[in-house]
């Protein structure tokens, strides 16, 4: 404990003695930290002459939180050059939104430069370095001492202005630095949502929108919040509204995926709480109705504090969860704790702990960006794993029910074929020797026998004994020397290669299947001779049945019960089909 309180001490020590009472520069100027000075006119009607004489706080960080109030607000920077030569110096207002930067330099209590009225309306060729903030350019002589008084005003919510003091060479070093840095984390973010874009056309599922509209939001808000959007993209995006838009579309989308890839849907443990998260999600849009049609004030701070809150809650749903054990809640947590931690310590730091130094927030602002782009990677990998996951069971679950399904189709086949044979065969053979004591005609005998014979190829066909009785290969040769018989087409059997005992269940679908191609060949090809051929393979084999007949491809939708049939076998037997002609 007590060393705890010597390292705060001397902590606070050191960053409140590194400050200068005013910013000093020499011929070696880089960067340095240095004391400002704030004032809040509450009247916004105080002119620069009279605003020297307000009553300035001292500041001792570059970082100045004037909060959510809608004032003018001055900062007062003095500079001296310790050099031998002229210097200059560039203090930078690192903001985007300012709706008026006015500055004014003095030097022994004359104005000898000054600028007024620049906004981020302002074209960005017609701003200092063409830059998205606001910087002032310094030139002083040897010894030289000037006050420099800056006006900011902004009526867009919380204003946050850190300002800093860099040569120029330092400057355009950062701010090339930073830019490109950004680029790179949006540039990776661009290329996950092509990809999810893309795995959205080839896999229909709604966690995907989800994730798409969430990363969209953010990508958005970031573009919107360094400025990009403001002065570089088309005029109809150059309006502010575009970050509420980013705001809204990352709280939706967030609030959704969260719910639908932590919880399966049809859960009813959360149902409540889902409930609570829909209606956040009915009440975003409305703000984002509300947004584009009035104009944005305070509301802004309202919104990302809001949009805040909708993120905790999914945090808070997901660490239930993870009490729960559930693997996809860790991943969730871990995904997205990076940003989290970085949003609180930028409240913190918005609440005026000003314990950060200049080096510290560019690091700070670094993470800002960089920390979704973990985020989103992450979770973009963990989707696919669960959407992958999650077809390889529905593609269990389907060949688990053709496989109850066919089982059931065999057992029904059986039992009735025992039936037709045992009542229905008992019955008509009882018939015919009770008719054939009596003087019947002989066209009723042949029908009755006709009638019996019928009888007993449809229960063998339900139920081949000779499946049963001699096996796979026997009862191929059987039925197709039974086909033969009746002479509408020759059928010719080839077995090729050593023959591999398949378990039971395999060969009946295969002869299910051969029997019903084979029915179909006889019925409707037309045509005079046809093949079967068995081919062993050492680890498949091939099947073919084909035929010299023509017949009318009638498309996938239009197939008969017995080819439906056949389809659904080779299915769940998972074989690869190989058509030729008309089916």
């Amino acid at each position: 404990m007590k060393k705890s309180i010597l390292f705060l001490v001397l902590f606070v020590t050191t960053n409140i003695i590194k400050g200068q009472n005013a910013l000093e520069i020499d011929d070696n100027f880089t960067s340095n930290d240095f004391y400002c000075y704030a004032f809040t006119d509450s009247t916004k009607k105080l002119t620069v002459t009279e605003i020297k004489n307000a009553n300035f706080k001292k500041i001792h960080s570059g970082d100045i939180n004037f909060g959510a109030t809608d004032y003018n607000h001055w900062i007062k920077v003095d500079v001296i050059n310790k050099g031998k030569k002229q210097n200059s110096v560039i203090l930078d207002c690192d903001i985007v939104y300012l709706d008026d930067f006015s500055y004014y330099v003095f030097a022994d209590k004359k104005v000898i430069d000054k600028k007024e009225k620049i906004s981020w309306r302002t074209p960005i060729a017609q701003k200092l370095f063409k830059s998205r903030y606001f910087p002032t350019l310094i030139d002083l002589q040897p010894q030289e001492k000037q006050t420099i008084f800056i006006k900011i005003y902004s009526h867009q919510g919380h204003l946050y202005c850190p300002i800093y003091a860099y040569s120029q060479f330092d400057y355009q070093k950062d701010y090339s630095e930073f830019d490109l840095l950004f680029f790179n984390a949006i540039g990776i973010l661009t290329v996950v949502l092509i990809i999810s874009i893309l795995g959205l056309l080839l896999h229909q599922d709604k966690r995907i929108w989800f994730y798409i509209i969430y990363l969209l939001g953010h990508i958005i808000y970031s573009l919107n919040l360094e400025g990009f959007l403001v002065y570089y993209a088309p005029q109809f995006l150059k309006e502010q509204k575009w970050y509420a838009l980013g705001s809204i579309l990352s709280g939706i989308g967030g609030i959704l995926f969260a719910n639908y890839y932590i919880f399966e849907e049809n859960s009813n443990r959360w149902q409540f709480l889902r409930k609570i998260s829909f209606g956040i999600v009915i009440y975003l849009l409305f703000c984002l109705i509300f947004f584009f049609f009035t104009p944005l004030k305070n509301e802004m701070v309202k919104l990302n504090i809001f949009n805040s809150f909708l993120h905790y809650i999914s945090i808070i749903i997901a660490l239930e969860a993870v009490f729960r054990k559930q693997f996809r809640a860790i991943i969730y947590l871990i995904s997205v704790i990076p940003v989290h931690f970085m949003s609180l310590t930028l409240i913190f730091k918005l609440n005026a702990l000003e314990i950060v130094n200049q080096v510290g927030n560019f690091n700070l602002y670094l993470f800002t960006y960089f920390a979704p782009v973990f985020e989103f990677i992450l979770l973009g990998l963990a989707l696919i794993f669960k959407i992958n996951t999650d077809s390889k069971n529905l593609q269990f679950r389907l060949n688990h029910s053709k496989k109850e399904l066919i089982q059931t189709q065999e057992t029904e086949r059986k039992i009735i074929a025992q039936d037709l044979h045992d009542d229905l065969g008992a019955t008509l053979s009882a018939l015919k020797g009770s008719i054939s004591k009596v003087d019947f005609s002989e066209e009723s005998q042949n029908l009755l026998n006709k009638a019996i014979t019928d009888l007993r190829a449809i229960s063998r066909r339900l139920l081949p004994a000779d499946f049963e009785m001699f096996g796979f290969i026997p009862s191929i040769e059987k039925h197709i020397a039974d086909s033969n018989k009746q002479q509408k087409l020759k059928v010719t059997f080839i077995v090729f290669g050593e023959i591999i005992k398949l378990n039971t269940e395999k060969e009946l679908n295969i002869y299910r299947i051969i029997s019903e191609l084979v029915n179909n060949s006889t019925k409707y090809s037309n045509g005079k001779n046809a093949t079967v051929q068995l081919i062993y393979h050492q680890d498949y084999l091939f099947v073919s049945v084909e035929d010299d007949g023509q017949v009318e491809n009638k498309g996938e939708n239009n197939l008969g019960i017995g080819l439906k049939n056949v389809i659904s076998r080779l299915e769940y037997l998972n074989a690869t089909i190989i058509e030729k002609g008309g089916a």
